[in-house]
């Protein structure tokens, strides 16, 4: 689960970089118990980042620091030059192989 939320946190970041989102707009993050929690895009990264870092965060913070940016990513449906599926891939053909030590940080083209 590190894996695929480090991808979609990164994705995040490309999202901001790339103008897809500003540091202060508010993001719509769905909770469990059905509610909604409205955070500008500046606290809710920073809330993935918190759990990312976290050497003793659980397999399912990482899912919630995922979940988190996946918020984000999913704010401009129409745009997908930064969104990645579960797997690791893009929609642009790049893949974050993030297993292997010999490639760590490297993408892949297909």
């Amino acid at each position: 689960m590190l894996h695929k939320a480090e991808a979609q946190f990164l994705s995040a970041w490309l999202n901001f970089a790339s103008g897809s989102v500003s540091w202060e707009q508010p993001i719509t993050y769905e909770v469990e118990d059905g509610n909604a929690l409205v955070l500008p895009f500046h606290e809710l990264i920073s809330q993935a980042e918190a759990l990312l870092l976290d050497p003793e965060s659980t397999s399912k913070e990482y899912e919630q620091a995922k979940d988190y940016a996946e918020a984000i990513n999913l704010l401009d449906e129409d745009s997908t030059q930064c969104e990645f599926d579960d797997t690791g891939k893009s929609s642009e053909g790049i893949e974050i192989d993030s297993e292997d030590d010999n490639n760590k940080g490297k993408t892949k083209t297909n």
